[in-house]
């Protein structure tokens, strides 16, 4: 049998910074890094002034 074992994620690798966003009805969980929370905020509000 040939089988690949993947490197667990460092530090480095993982979200710097977790964000929890929650709604009627549910959450979710997003991870960043702390250079694009500037980036998040921007795109939410983008999507704030969109209808569905």
């Amino acid at each position: 049998m040939n089988t690949t074992a993947t490197a667990p994620r460092t530090a480095s690798e993982s979200p710097q910074r977790i964000i929890r966003l929650e709604y009627p009805g549910g959450g979710v969980n997003i991870g960043i890094a702390p250079t694009d929370e500037a980036s998040l905020l921007d795109a939410l509000k983008n999507a704030g002034l969109r209808t569905v």
